[in-house]
């Protein structure tokens, strides 16, 4: 699998090993060890404040998907290199148009999905040029 075939969700490798708390080979452990573990373990890292930061972070993670798969797909505005960054209400738009027409409606994707949020956009319009070719 190659390194960009490896990220399904959220923009994150799946194998890459920060991004877990605890790893088991369960094909050498018994479920019933793993489930002790596994509850051992949350019992001592997850606290209540830490469940409530995972849960607002998967929401932003899960905004920034729908904001960039309805802006894309749904809506099919060409807004190249298209990310975005949701954190702590605001939501950061990056990327690449042809007009300031497909800025805005980009924006205006992103205030429905999100209306709360303070929206900032960084999308830069570049207008294509096409020279003649020499003859």
């Amino acid at each position: 699998m190659t390194e960009s075939g490896s990220r399904y969700f959220f923009e994150n490798d799946w194998k890459d090993a920060g991004n877990y708390h605890l790893a088991l080979n369960t094909g050498h452990l018994h479920p019933e060890v793993c489930a002790e573990l596994i509850k051992h373990m949350r019992d001592r890292v997850i606290t209540d404040e830490a469940e409530k930061e995972n849960i607002q972070r998967i929401n932003e993670l899960n905004l920034e998907q729908t904001i960039k798969h309805a802006i894309l797909y749904e809506k099919e505005i060409p807004i190249h290199f298209l990310e975005l960054a949701v954190s702590m209400e605001k939501v950061h738009l990056y990327g690449v148009a042809n007009s300031p027409a497909l800025v805005e409606a980009a924006l205006a994707v992103a205030r429905e999905l999100a209306p709360n949020a303070e929206l900032l956009s960084e999308i830069q319009v570049v207008q294509e040029y096409y020279f003649p070719m020499s003859s």
